[in-house]
């Protein structure tokens, strides 16, 4: 849903606006800044695998969808990628194939993400049952860090 607005916005004109230094710099400070309470918060986290698997509670009532919208645009790299790489792509199809190499574009994007997103969620779910609340919380520590 971000990226669909943020196309829009590139496609309508505003990818000047998006990629310009002011931007990034707007972008970067602000979404560099919740990274790192993120990851803060991450590496502070005293929440044991078990306490995870029996709660079965989502951590807000916001749900995926718009957890998913506020993960992607809190990201300073996701506007970036989308001003540099993801308008050449575009650009790249629309170039080569018109409107269609564009959705061609689109779709594929999206089906990479789908099945990237998809195979770490699988491989999250089944090392949490693997995995040991000590290995748990230094990795969760060590990436809250970086």
């Amino acid at each position: 849903m971000a990226e669909f607005c943020l196309i829009l916005l590139i496609f309508a004109g505003l990818g000047w606006l998006i990629g310009s230094g002011t931007a990034i710099f707007v972008i970067g400070a602000i979404g560099g800044s919740i990274m790192v309470f993120m990851g803060f918060q991450m590496a502070r986290s005293s929440t044991s695998i078990q306490d995870l698997q029996n709660s079965g509670e989502t951590s807000n009532d916001y749900g995926p969808i718009l957890n998913g919208i506020l993960t992607s645009i809190s990201n300073p790299y996701f506007f970036i990628w989308w001003a540099t790489v993801g308008w050449a792509f575009m650009l790249k199809g629309m170039e080569l194939a018109g409107i269609l190499g564009v959705i061609g574009f689109l779709v594929g994007h999206w089906c990479s993400d789908l099945g990237w997103f998809s195979t770490v969620s699988f491989f999250t779910t089944k090392g949490s049952n693997v995995m040991k609340d000590k290995h748990y919380k230094i990795i969760m520590s060590a990436s809250g860090i970086f």
